[in-house]
């Protein structure tokens, strides 16, 4: 079986819940979206995977206070969410569905694989 190389609007590949996420449980309930791709099961089982933390696994654009659309005032707050809760949220369903261990982030990491 050949993975295949489909936009997602056009393969219903549109991650659940389809809307801005904020809870641990929407967190889980996208990577648990993610993980029933077919085509994403096959590459893990396939190939090796060297997995990074992005901004983008919180919302759009994060930094350390907040998002491009949130942060930790009441205005950046949805349904009593604060930007650290939903970020600790995303940070905690990341590392229950993701097989990586958690290091120490100094923006720095080293991964050797192959003959050195």
């Amino acid at each position: 079986m050949t993975p295949r190389s489909t936009p997602a609007k056009t393969s219903n590949r549109v991650p659940q819940p389809n809307h801005e996420i904020w809870t641990l449980d929407e967190y889980r309930t996208r990577y648990k979206s993610y993980r029933s791709d077919l085509d994403l099961q096959l590459l893990h089982q396939t190939h090796a995977w060297q997995l990074v933390w992005d901004d983008h696994e919180v919302a759009d654009n994060t930094w350390k206070a907040g998002s491009a659309d949130s942060n930790d005032t009441i205005a950046g707050s949805y349904n009593g969410t604060s930007f650290t809760q939903r970020k600790a949220n995303a940070v905690k369903a990341y590392f229950e569905w993701l097989p990586i261990r958690t290091v120490r982030d100094d923006g720095a990491r080293r991964c050797r694989f192959g003959q050195s």
